[in-house]
């Protein structure tokens, strides 16, 4: 099991990527001709709540790097060794793929709506 997670997390991170992000981004953009990234880089709280959130995509990038390539450097990130049962894999599996189809249909209802911000 655990090596289908060190091919299915880095997989599931770049479609995941693509299509709720970038993919989504292209068709508003093409549509309304209005940039949907809106995240600056000004000083206000809301600026900040931005740079935090790219940063935590940074991190959970960095894990999932560190998960695939290398288990002794995944181990300095203290995993939780009893969430490594095949059970819990499997339905942390079943819930990144429900994750991922209710994202694309909630930014579909958004419509050209549809902003990072």
């Amino acid at each position: 099991m655990d090596s289908i997670l060190r091919y299915f997390l880095p997989v599931y991170l770049i479609v995941y990527f693509a299509a709720a992000f970038f993919w989504r981004s292209y068709l508003v953009w093409k549509k309304t001709g209005i940039n949907p990234y809106k995240l600056g880089k000004t000083g206000d709280a809301h600026d900040f709540v931005g740079m935090l959130f790219r940063l935590t995509l940074a991190a959970i990038a960095l894990v999932v790097m560190l998960y695939s390539i290398s288990n002794e450097a995944y181990q300095y990130l203290t995993p939780i060794h009893w969430l490594e049962q095949s059970v819990l894999m499997l339905l942390g599996i079943g819930l990144l793929l429900v994750s991922l189809i209710w994202t694309l249909i909630a930014q579909a209802q958004m419509g050209n709506s549809w902003r990072i911000c």
